[in-house]
């Protein structure tokens, strides 16, 4: 049986009479990322004093808020530090906030706050701390918490820095799961139309990996369907980039990285470095990989199902392209039939990195996939830079 369509149908992006997966896109912003809330601000352009209520009406909220019109603050009951264990905390229960004054009463903390902040040398810093400041201090007037909630959301913050180690970032991945990661890639790593888009490289990227030659196998225990893959480097004219270096890695048939399994996968297992030909031509044969879960045991994790929000990732592949003269490709490429693609956990997913891992049968009756590509560089903005950090 033989599922691949003709190579020319196999170009990343969405399929004949398929819309983008779960993508908006706003005018004004960054490709495949969402425009800031109320168009707020830059962080260095902060002007004048953080001028606050003390409360805010629920007509004022910007967020939309829930069908029964309450705000409830559920964090995990194990962010909940230690000390007495506080009785339910749910804002609904809260009494009701007083309308507000007609000329509204200023946030004198803050104002406060933003004098001494003032009083400093102007710098980035004091810019970035009034504006969190200013945001945090409009959070709590709309959500009015209770002291019992406050201790609650200062025991989330403590056991992400528990949880967090040299083989662990759980800071990291909260900002992940919150597409904090994502907006920040795509601001400093905006592409122009036709080349192929940035994305994280993710906690499982090794500098280390070894150079091997085209048409190497990546797999060192041959576990798994098996996976062949060519693809071209070009730049933005459709020219091949001759001698460009190709770093990929991903997980094994069961979603995991061989870093994650030191004891049970082989060193740089479905890992390594090639060089592209003259033409700007790679392949190499690995095995097909599968989707897997972000850690759920966690504060994060725990947050999450809280919350109702997957952590599903869909199966993928990354690479890291370098070419003289143009800027790093950090990215990956999703396999488009994962069931999980239209829900990426980190917001990861773009139209234009879907592709095809055609299924076909071999001479013996093995099952096999392809995976045909095209990987697109930008030139370098200014000689002697890269916005990515490449080499």
């Amino acid at each position: 049986m033989d599922d691949c369509r003709e190579p020319e149908q196999r170009a990343l992006g969405p399929g004949p009479g398929r819309a983008p997966v779960g993508l908006g896109s706003v005018p004004g912003s960054v490709p495949g990322q969402g425009a800031l809330p109320g168009d707020a601000a830059p962080v260095g352009s902060v002007q004048g004093p953080v001028a606050l209520p003390e409360r805010l009406a629920p007509s004022e909220l910007a967020a939309p808020t829930p069908a029964s019109g309450a705000l409830p603050l559920q964090l995990p009951e194990s962010a909940t530090p230690a000390g007495p264990t506080p009785g339910p905390a749910a804002l609904s229960a809260a009494p009701p906030a007083p309308p507000p004054p007609a000329a509204g009463f200023p946030d004198s903390i803050g104002q406060e706050l933003q004098r001494r902040l003032a009083g400093g040398a102007p710098s980035r810093l004091a810019e970035a701390v009034a504006l969190a400041a200013g945001h945090l201090h409009l959070l709590v007037g709309a959500l009015r918490p209770s002291a019992a909630e406050f201790r609650q959301a200062l025991g989330f913050l403590t056991e992400l820095g528990h949880h967090s180690d040299a083989r662990r970032q759980e800071w990291v991945l909260l900002a992940d799961v919150l597409g904090v990661s994502a907006l920040v890639e795509g601001l400093n790593a905006p592409r122009p139309r036709g080349a192929t888009p940035n994305t994280g490289a993710g906690p499982f990227y090794r500098a280390d990996a070894p150079d091997l030659a085209l048409g190497a196998d990546l797999s060192r225990d041959g576990r798994g369907e098996r996976l062949r893959v060519s693809g071209r480097v070009t730049d933005l004219a459709g020219r091949g980039l001759a001698g460009a270096r190709v770093e990929v890695w991903h997980a094994n048939a069961a979603g995991l990285y061989e870093n994650q399994q030191p004891d049970r996968q082989p060193e740089f297992n479905l890992r390594g470095r090639l060089r592209a030909d003259g033409r700007g031509q790679f392949d190499f044969l690995t095995v097909k990989p599968g989707g897997y879960a972000l850690p759920s045991d966690g504060p994060v994790g725990r947050l999450m199902a809280a919350l109702g929000c997957p952590l599903e990732r869909p199966a993928h592949l990354h690479f890291r392209v370098t070419a003289p003269g143009h800027e790093t490709l950090t990215t990956h490429i999703f396999d488009r039939a994962d069931p999980a693609i239209g829900r990426d956990a980190v917001f990861g997913v773009k139209p234009e990195l879907l592709a095809d891992f055609c299924a076909r049968r071999t001479r013996s009756g093995a099952r096999e996939h392809l995976l045909d590509l095209n990987l697109v560089l930008c030139p370098l903005a200014r000689p002697g830079t890269d916005t990515m950090g490449g080499k």
